[in-house]
């Protein structure tokens, strides 16, 4: 394989995780189509802090992925100073798993590591060159690319022909509150909560409560006032400090569409996919590129 530059697209945690490896031993260009790192796990600036605005959460979903949780928390600390929190939050999923390894992470220090990295170029990427050894994007040439499973790249022209990589561009919304107070029960994180919001996370913090919930199909496109209120019921007595609605424009891809991604990619060795569908189970698919960084329990 050619040595550097590579090429990274997207600054989904795990994206940034394979391009901080790479960046040890060679130069890497990420690209962003957003102003704000992170991907589905971006964050929101409110005040002097900056704050989860989405529903994710990292967890197994299997009893094959417990093993790898170790393996998780020994590189966040490692390469982003990153401590791994036991957490005793209620976690009620549509899945009939119940996760045994629960932790709080701060993720800005993984997002602020890419201020160290050698090139962040804010451009979307709709289509990729593969040829004559190397990969071409936005016309910079790369000995290597890394896609996600959830990029907007339209087509991969492999050797002349064009592979068309199809997706379903969908907007998910989701409302973020502050409000002041504490919940009794402490943190949760719940799927298929209401009609309002099909997923939310609620969290305790000194003398205020977060709420984050995505909001549910038949009501995108509500104003903030009237989504804030179906919320705010669901705490009595307390005011609100914050309300933002959080807009991000995802590149969904079912099964055949994957499919098509990765026979796409497959057709040219310069080109690697990394799952980013689940956080645990894309970073132990990762495993083999990452196999000098992680601490093995």
């Amino acid at each position: 394989m050619a040595e550097g530059p590579d090429a990274v697209l997207g600054t989904s945690p795990l994206m940034i995780i394979l391009a901080d490896h790479l960046a040890r031993s060679r130069p890497v260009t990420i690209f962003e189509e957003r102003p704000v790192v992170g991907g589905a796990w971006s964050q929101l600036a409110v005040g002097n802090r900056r704050i989860s605005s989405k529903t994710n959460i990292l967890v197994p979903l299997g009893l094959d992925e417990e093993p790898v949780m170790a393996r998780i928390n020994a590189l966040l600390l490692d390469r982003f100073g990153i401590e791994a929190i036991p957490s005793p939050d209620q976690i009620r999923m549509l899945s009939s798993y119940s996760p045994q390894n629960r932790f709080h992470y701060d993720l800005q220090p993984l997002f602020a590591s890419l201020v160290d990295m050698d090139r962040l170029v804010t451009m979307h990427v709709s289509h990729v060159i593969a040829d004559m050894g190397s990969v071409e994007v936005g016309g910079h040439r790369f000995a290597r690319m890394y896609l996600p499973y959830f990029a907007g790249v339209e087509g991969i022209a492999v050797d002349g022909k064009l592979l068309p990589t199809p997706f379903s561009e969908v907007v998910s919304e989701h409302l973020l509150l502050i409000l002041d107070g504490e919940i009794a029960d402490g943190a949760l994180y719940c799927e298929d909560f209401n009609e309002v919001f099909d997923r939310v996370q609620i969290k305790n913090r000194p003398g205020e409560i977060i709420f984050t919930g995505r909001v549910a199909r038949a009501h995108k496109g509500r104003a903030l006032e009237w989504l804030t209120a179906q919320a705010v019921g669901l705490f009595p007595g307390a005011s609100v400090l914050h309300a933002t609605i959080d807009k991000y424009r995802n590149f969904h891809r079912n099964e055949e569409q994957l499919a098509t991604l990765q026979a796409a990619v497959d057709a040219a060795p310069q080109l690697y996919l990394v799952n980013t569908g689940q956080f645990v189970a894309g970073f132990k698919s990762l495993l083999p590129l990452l196999q000098d960084e992680v601490v093995h329990g």
